[in-house]
């Protein structure tokens, strides 16, 4: 039996929420297939920590986002049911992180309604820097996620995109003193760093004493691939 929005009964709601930049720029140098792979390998490591920790129901849903946002999966899913369906870039899409933000608002105010669980876990991946042609700006949005008690309370994680992923407004998302957004120089740091943040995050928000943990095993770049001159 479940509650409303997914949880198991005698188990309590982590929700996980992937917001994935899919613009324009998403399109060059293998990086949308890049991040497709990455969701894919990371799925299993989640299941896994799903087992481990028998305590949460780990629920599972994903956003993409460029001119517009557009959820791939609304509804929370368990991640022993989730399945990715790979995402392709947007042609000229632009990178309106603030309405992505903007647009987790309704999904917190409805977690307040239950008033159970553990805190959210948001993972941001992009790869460039945030346009505001028809919506705020990040610096604007954030603290309008950050009024919801549960959007106060997520732990949001980020991995930009080679060099010209826009580090700042990564921060200005994980507005959390002692997390840092991580950068994938290739697809294979993509891969570690998703796996990595992912699983970091669903660790922290577990944890009950509300503490970020040590961050050992955090992955290093291994050098450029996605500079400059290929996005």
């Amino acid at each position: 039996m479940s509650d409303r929005l997914g949880g198991a009964v005698g188990r309590r709601p982590l929700h996980f929420i992937w917001l994935l930049d899919v613009s324009g720029s998403m399109a060059v140098g293998g990086k949308i297939q890049a991040l497709n792979t990455a969701i894919e390998e990371t799925l299993p490591q989640l299941r896994e920590d799903a087992r481990d920790h028998p305590q949460a129901e780990i629920l599972m849903r994903a956003m993409t986002f460029a001119t517009t946002t557009s959820w791939l999966q609304r509804r929370p899913v368990p991640v022993e049911q989730f399945r990715w369906d790979p995402v392709g870039a947007v042609p000229q899409g632009l990178t309106e992180l603030g309405a992505a933000i903007l647009a987790l608002v309704d999904p917190m105010r409805e977690l307040a309604e239950v008033g159970r669980g553990f805190a959210p876990v948001i993972v941001l991946v992009s790869d460039g820097k945030p346009t505001h042609t028809a919506g705020p700006t990040t610096a604007d949005a954030i603290p309008v996620l950050l009024a919801e008690p549960w959007g106060r309370a997520s732990v949001r994680m980020a991995v930009g995109i080679g060099e010209d992923a826009d580090m700042e407004a990564l921060s200005t998302f994980i507005a959390h003193p002692d997390r840092t957004p991580l950068r994938a120089a290739n697809p294979s740091d993509l891969v570690a760093m998703i796996q990595w943040v992912s699983r970091q995050g669903s660790r922290v928000a577990s944890l009950a004493t509300g503490r970020d943990g040590a961050s050992v095993g955090m992955p290093v770049s291994s050098g450029p691939v996605w500079d400059a001159s290929t996005t």
